[in-house]
């Protein structure tokens, strides 16, 4: 098989990456390098660095980033024959491995940040690369998906200043909320990217929730309408809470995720109704009762009594187990009695008001179903 010097190079990278995560790994190992006093020494572990290290000789020597890197596996080096030399029997000899083997233990530490680093920024730099590709096509699509879906692995291994740093000054936030937004993307990389957004958010609050409440990606998954895109916005509500949920309820974005209870979608009707939940949790009192005078209640009561039908008129079992409309309106009512939007008092009179709206929604044909509904509200379920 022949291929381009552009895939030639694109797998030749590859190959390398692969053998700084196996030589980032193995540092790891070396970092508990100080209690080798009490365990079999770290010359396999080192062996094993060196091996791949020289592995990467060319390469490391072709990139500049990598000078750091080239210096503490030099290092490293000195520090085998350092220790290779210090295997005597006596006090000095013990206090010098005891020595040798600390500053091992920081060189592992200091090899791990440096590739670390290094892959981070290989990643960030194909992710924008991709990102930005304006090309349509559909092949490229399973591309753009493996890395985003890497960039949510990487966040979520939690927060690092640096990696941050790399994020901001490629301004990949502005890029992953322009795909979200873009049409000429595919609905399946918009999802990734939606989903790609909650993780920012989750990597650090503090810098991405206002990008989040100035950008228009709530508003572009909210327009996607698959179950993805409204789970993505579900969990912005539940990260967010209140600040989200006002601006979503004055750009009458809430009234849409209502009107995809209707969908023709089971899927997409479950995830309306666990955002719907997440804002009822979250949501002060004015947006809870918005959304009752938009007539969720009556929704929810329509989907319950389609569950009932649908399970043959049982209520447990395995169907209504599998139903994620099973005890909705009971299920929309806890969020909104356990949440944080209104006080005692007002909860009350909720509650009161949504069994006003069953009843009224049952009152013509299914008396059994708004007993059942009522007694559900009533006495409660979990959210």
């Amino acid at each position: 098989m022949n291929f381009t010097p552009s895939e030639r190079k694109t797998n030749s990278s590859n190959n390398e990456i692969d053998i700084l995560n196996q030589l980032r790994t193995t540092s790891k190992d070396l970092q508990s390098s100080y209690t080798f006093f009490l365990s079999p020494g770290p010359q396999p572990i080192i062996h094993k660095l060196l091996s791949l290290a020289n592995q990467l000789n060319p390469f490391l020597q072709s990139d500049p980033r990598l000078y750091k890197l080239t210096q503490l596996l030099s290092d490293l080096r000195k520090l085998h024959e350092d220790l290779e030399s210090s295997q005597g029997y006596g006090v000095g000899s013990f206090l010098r491995r005891q020595r040798i083997y600390y500053n091992l233990s920081w060189a592992g530490l200091e090899i791990d940040r440096e590739i670390q680093a290094y892959v981070d920024k290989e990643a960030v730099s194909k992710l924008v690369t991709a990102l930005r590709d304006t090309s349509a096509e559909v092949e490229d699509d399973d591309e753009k998906v493996r890395l985003l879906i890497e960039f949510e692995e990487r966040l979520a291994k939690g927060f690092d200043r640096g990696y941050q740093d790399q994020i901001l000054t490629a301004r990949v936030f502005n890029l992953i909320d322009s795909t979200v937004c873009e049409p000429r993307h595919s609905a399946r990389v918009r999802e990734h990217a939606g989903c790609a957004i909650v993780g920012l958010v989750q990597f650090n609050r503090n810098v991405f929730v206002g990008l989040v409440l100035m950008g228009s990606s709530v508003d572009a998954l909210i327009s996607i309408g698959t179950y993805s895109s409204i789970k993505a916005v579900a969990s912005l509500v539940s990260l967010i809470k209140s600040p989200l949920i006002d601006e979503m309820d004055s750009r009458g974005e809430i009234a849409r995720i209502i009107d995809l209870l209707k969908h023709g979608d089971e899927e997409v009707r479950a995830g309306a109704l666990d955002c719907i939940c997440e804002v009822a949790y979250h949501g002060r009192k004015e947006v809870i009762e918005g959304i009752v005078e938009a007539e969720v209640v009556e929704l929810l009561v329509e989907l319950q009594r389609w569950n009932y039908e649908w399970t043959g008129g049982h209520e447990e079992g395995e169907g209504a187990e599998t139903s994620p409309f099973a005890g909705c309106v009971a299920r929309f009512a806890v969020q909104v009695e356990v949440g944080e939007g209104m006080n005692g008092k007002e909860k009350g009179e909720f509650k009161l008001e949504v069994l006003r709206r069953v009843k009224e929604a049952c009152a013509d044909d299914d008396a059994a179903a708004s007993a059942s509904i009522c007694a559900d509200v009533l006495w409660g379920s979990s959210p």
